[in-house]
């Protein structure tokens, strides 16, 4: 097939890329759950306690759904039609959600249904990506991880808005309906390049896998060194990166900034997280994942030195903006860096499921970094050290790329299996020695 031929027959790529980053805008309807939690609470005399659990429910089922997309896209034969499938399943569960008058309710369609069904769908959409762009993985998904990193800040204002004129239970109902729009009616125009696909002018990089058409199952993955050294990478950096979310704001509160100028501050953090994302993915693309992972934990540590000690050398609401882009850009950075890394070290084949089990830290990592945090300003009464804390974790995660070594193609590294299962030996024919 010509060029030009490929072209007619796939259409734009970018145009795909578009519709992704608007899907994954609208998919982060579930990040507005912030928004909801003082209505609940007012509403039912539920306490902070018993409305956080949602949330920790929700990020366990994200990360199974992630995990399982590849299972889906499997079953369904077609990794555009799980994505309508559960897409719609999450605007019926956020709208289900809008009839809860128990917590077991709420944990159930909330924090369990459309959790799972978010990472399924999220992950549906995110895998295409390297496919479509085999030679720029880390800014395609950099550029589809922007619009659900942008998600609260477009429909956080839009929740906020309903809330206040129309109530919660109508807020929820209008994001369920916005969400089937947005989300649903989107994907049936989103479609999947064939297995093999590469886009007119490709040339190979020496950076990436080779393995276009083929690659690593789930199982061999598991089997490699290179996937844990990512996998201990990026669970540093996310362990640390979830506590600084839970912390910003009371630790500006704590230095006497009004509540309002402290979430500022969680506000310009939340975008430069966003935009981190094409940002440190691009840069990935030309200069190796390897030097990438170094880069970002760098700076993770110099953005959390800097929020624990200059808002004390200089004015303190700068002190602390410094430190929170950084850190931002670097954290959102890291978010892109390890999807894409399924591509370049273990091929195209089953991204998907290998993007689901890169992903299955998020849980682990979303619960244990507050959690860390809690206690160790239980113990010292100060965010201060929860920050050095921080810090030294990201400094370990700094090791581990210097294990990943380069990608190997999985013939080279099995070449006595197929799909991750020894390939049968020839049976002798009689009379053969």
């Amino acid at each position: 097939m010509t060029e030009s031929e490929k072209q007619i027959k796939y259409g734009n790529r970018w145009g795909y890329l578009v519709k992704g980053f608007i899907m994954t805008m609208f998919l982060g309807i579930l990040y507005a759950w912030s928004i909801f939690i003082a209505p609940l609470e007012e509403a039912f005399g539920w306490v902070r306690t018993e409305t956080t659990i949602t949330y920790s429910i929700m990020m366990v089922t994200f990360a199974l759904g992630q995990l399982t997309a590849g299972f889906w896209s499997r079953m369904l034969k077609s990794q555009s039609r799980a994505l309508t499938l559960f897409s719609f399943l999450l605007a019926l569960g956020f709208f289900l959600t809008s009839f809860t008058e128990s917590l077991p309710w709420l944990y159930f369609w909330y924090g369990g249904f459309c959790g799972y069904t978010l990472g399924v769908a999220n992950n549906c959409i995110i895998s295409a990506a390297p496919k479509w762009f085999p030679d720029k993985a880390g800014l395609a998904m950099g550029i589809i991880v922007l619009g659900f990193g942008l998600a609260s800040l477009v429909l956080g204002q839009l929740a906020t808005f309903l809330i206040g004129s129309y109530g919660y239970v109508i807020a929820m109902r209008v994001l369920a309906v916005v969400c089937f729009v947005m989300v649903t009616c989107v994907s049936l125009l989103f479609k999947v390049p064939p297995l093999g696909y590469t886009p007119p002018g490709y040339v190979a990089s020496k950076n990436e896998s080779d393995d276009i058409a083929t690659g690593y199952s789930p199982r061999q993955v598991l089997r490699t060194r290179q996937f844990w050294m990512i996998y201990l990478w990026d669970f540093c950096n996310h362990f640390a990166g979830f506590m600084i979310i839970s912390l910003i704001v009371p630790h500006g509160v704590q230095m006497g900034m009004p509540v309002a100028m402290a979430a500022l501050v969680m506000g310009i953090f939340g975008v430069c997280n966003a935009f981190g994302r094409p940002l440190f993915g691009a840069f990935g693309d030309r200069v190796g994942r390897k030097t990438a992972f170094i880069v970002v934990n760098a700076l993770m540590v110099v953005g959390l030195l800097a929020i624990a000690f200059l808002p004390s050398m200089m004015e303190p609401l700068t002190g602390l903006v410094v430190g929170a882009v950084i850190m931002g850009l670097s954290f959102g950075g890291s978010i892109s860096l390890k999807c894409s890394s399924m591509r370049t070290y273990f091929g195209n084949k089953y991204v998907t499921a290998n993007i689901g089990l890169i992903a299955s830290d998020d849980a682990p990592t979303g619960i244990l970094g507050p959690m860390v945090a809690a206690a160790i300003f239980v113990a010292t009464g100060a965010y201060f050290y929860a920050f050095l804390v921080a810090a030294v974790v990201s400094a370990i995660g700094i090791l581990f790329p210097f294990f990943v070594g380069k990608p190997v193609s999985v013939a080279e590294r099995f070449p006595n299996e197929v799909d991750g299962k020894p390939v049968p030996k020839p049976e002798r024919l009689a009379g053969e020695a």
